[in-house]
């Protein structure tokens, strides 16, 4: 599961930011009532099995 769900507050697509070696996953719609986003990560897959992880799959 290497793609991004969409944000779970407004729907937009999720994005992948990089800042140096680390990685997060973020919502890009500036209007998002909650601007969700993951901490940050060495690699990008945590980052992507984290912004996927939803209440219903742990």
């Amino acid at each position: 599961m290497f793609e991004l769900k969409s944000c779970p507050f407004c729907g937009a697509k999720g994005v992948m930011q990089r800042n140096g070696h680390c990685f997060r996953a973020c919502c890009p719609n500036r209007d998002c009532p909650i601007e969700p986003r993951t901490h940050w990560y060495l690699n990008h897959l945590l980052a992507i099995e984290a912004w996927n992880r939803r209440v219903d799959n742990g």
